[in-house]
């Protein structure tokens, strides 16, 4: 199997609907990493309610191993959003239905 640098940045993937792409390379994009050390338990809404509560999981990394899917927090949509669209200002975007996949 061959080695992946990149996987050390971008170690974790997302579900997304109505997909925009930045018009770049995998180095252009947004880390769920950055997004995870920045905002802490207050990335993902399980989390976010363990922190507020003070009881259950609060480590971010160890929820998104042991989900299938993991929403954010209003925290994390937010911080998301603004890296993405300061991405696309930057590099570009392509919209999902417009790109040939075969």
């Amino acid at each position: 199997m061959a080695r992946r640098p990149w996987l050390a940045r971008w170690s974790h993937f997302i579900r997304v609907h109505d997909v925009e792409f930045v018009d770049g390379t995998l180095a252009n994009g947004a880390s769920l990493n950055e997004l995870m050390d920045e905002l802490g338990p207050y990335a993902f809404g399980p989390t976010a309610e363990n922190a507020d509560r003070g009881v259950g999981n609060v480590d971010p990394r160890k929820s998104i191993r042991q989900a299938a899917a993991i929403r954010l927090s209003e925290a994390g949509m937010s911080w998301l959003g603004e890296e993405l669209e300061g991405r696309f200002r930057e590099f570009g975007k392509l919209r999902g239905n417009k790109l040939d996949f075969d």
